[in-house]
Formats: C-alpha cells, structure tokens, sequence
C-alpha cells in the first residue's frame, strides 16, 4: 500500500512517517498534563494569568475546568483553567519572568472562549518543530512573548525549553497567538 504510494509519487514518505510518528506520540503523551502531575504535591508553582496577574503558591488540585490554588498565608482560590496561559515551577519563577518580553502597546485581554476563534496549532506542526529542535516565538494573547524549543506537548499544553537558561515552561495553547520559526 505506502509503498507502492511513494514509488507512484501519490505520497510523500517523509509525510507519512511523520504522521505515523505522531500518531504514536499522542497515543503515548497526548494526555499529559502539567497541572495533573503537579496537583496535590506541594511544590510551589508559577502562573501568569490573564489580566496580566502572577500567582505563585500551590496547586491543590485540578478539575474540568478549574484550579484550586493557594497562595502562602492566603485563603485557597478557584482560577478556570482558560485563565491561565503560562506556567513553571516555583524553583524557576524568576528565570522564566527574566525571559518573557513584553510587546509595545500590549493591554490586558480576556482568554478566548470560543475553541473555534483561537489560534489553531497541529499537532502535526508542533511535532515537526519537536524534531527539527527549531528555536521558536511563542507569542501570547496578551503581548508576552517567549523564545525556546519545543520539548514535549499535549492536547492542552505545550512543555517550551526556554533559549536562555533552558528551564521548562509550560505554554497553554488557548493562550497563544502566534507560533513561529525564530
């Protein structure tokens, strides 16, 4: 079948090993969650919100569509996740605020509800940039803008090595408005 495809010219082998690929990824990964795998455990994590607002405390726990976050010495909080755009560890807070650029001009918005009036990104075009090791823009829908690799994503969440001190945050795809080469 592929091959007699690709020996008529009708597919691109390098298409169709790359789906393949990413088929099996998703299969293996598509459900990660970096709030999941923090909830409950006590580490001290890193958000920026929209608004633009910065928490940084404990994740209790996470549900459908909300977070219980507790800051230290305050009263638990409920955030809906699409409130949420950036992520890290609490041990890298500071690193990952040093690298986000802020855009001239940019003002605080709301998250964008409607699934069908955001960005749209592919998992096939997020895998093809996890392979290549392409350094890339991720720019946010309030004006941030962060520069780094793909290092593994999921169906909600997309894992960025940052380019400057090579610490893992978390990029929520609702939130991004622009992905592209640097």
């Amino acid at each position: 079948g592929v091959a007699t495809q690709v020996a008529l010219e009708q597919t691109d082998l390098e298409t169709y090993l790359l789906k393949r690929r990413l088929k099996e990824y998703m299969a293996a990964g598509g459900e990660r969650s970096f709030l999941d795998s923090l909830a409950g455990e006590g580490e001290t994590v890193w958000f920026a919100l929209h608004g633009p607002r910065r928490f940084t405390g404990a994740l209790l726990e996470v549900g459908r569509y909300e977070l219980s976050l507790q800051a230290e010495g305050e009263e638990a909080e409920s955030v809906h996740k699409l409130q949420v755009k950036l992520a890290a560890r609490g041990v890298d807070a500071e690193r990952v605020e040093a690298e986000i650029e802020m855009a001239p001009g940019a003002s605080a918005t709301g998250p964008v509800a409607a699934p069908q009036d955001r960005y749209h990104l592919s998992n096939r075009r997020l895998m093809a940039f996890k392979e290549a090791g392409d350094c890339l823009q991720v720019s946010m829908l309030e004006g941030e803008t962060l520069y780094g690799h793909v290092d593994w994503f999921s169906r909600w969440e997309i894992g960025i090595r940052s380019k400057a001190s090579n610490t893992e945050v978390v990029v929520f795809r609702h939130a991004i408005v622009q992905l592209e080469r640097h």
